[in-house]
């Protein structure tokens, strides 16, 4: 058996407070005739609930043909399986990638306030043109192009009526996993 990483995007709507199931979830579902994702996010000090309207499956090949995003994948793969060699001051551009991940999932939905004793988000908070940097590199990331039937998916979803009022952002947000 084949083991390693992937990495990817997904549209993603994070939520201000938790969805019942059946009353909440089902029926936007139900309406759209299409199956959500939803997660209750609570590792790394992150906590919320999110809903996966597009998920990594849909969006691979667009997202793993530009450059960058091998670049980005390249980069996570070497940090994680030579860490013993890399490190941020040989290699700096590595880390970059890296740390448009942590702001993708730890910086970009959470207050900053939230996040200034996380050690991971402290090199990147700490120097205000490296931070737009990454915000930069996370969005020429995340920029992927969505059919029209994904977009209307999108606004069906986000215009639901169970969902007035709860959401704190949407779109495309970095992901990256095992297999």
């Amino acid at each position: 058996m084949v083991h390693g990483n992937w990495y990817s995007a997904r549209y993603e709507i994070y939520l201000t407070k938790p969805l019942d199931l059946y009353n909440d979830i089902l029926p936007i579902c139900s309406s759209i005739r299409y199956m959500l994702k939803y997660i209750q996010m609570g590792k790394d000090g992150i906590d919320g609930y999110k809903l996966i309207i597009i998920d990594t499956d849909k969006l691979d090949k667009r997202f793993t043909t530009r450059p960058i995003a091998n670049d980005y994948a390249c980069a996570l793969d070497t940090i994680e399986y030579s860490y013993k060699t890399v490190t941020r001051e040989k290699d700096p551009t590595m880390f970059e990638y890296q740390d448009v991940f942590t702001y993708a999932n730890k910086i970009k939905h959470q207050n900053q306030e939230d996040n200034l004793f996380i050690p991971q988000i402290q090199p990147i908070i700490a120097n205000p043109e490296y931070y737009n940097k990454i915000i930069s590199m996370e969005q020429e990331l995340t920029n992927i192009e969505l059919t029209q039937e994904e977009l209307d998916l999108i606004k069906a979803v986000e215009t639901h009526p169970s969902l007035a009022g709860l959401i704190k952002f949407s779109g495309f947000n970095l992901a990256n996993g095992y297999y």
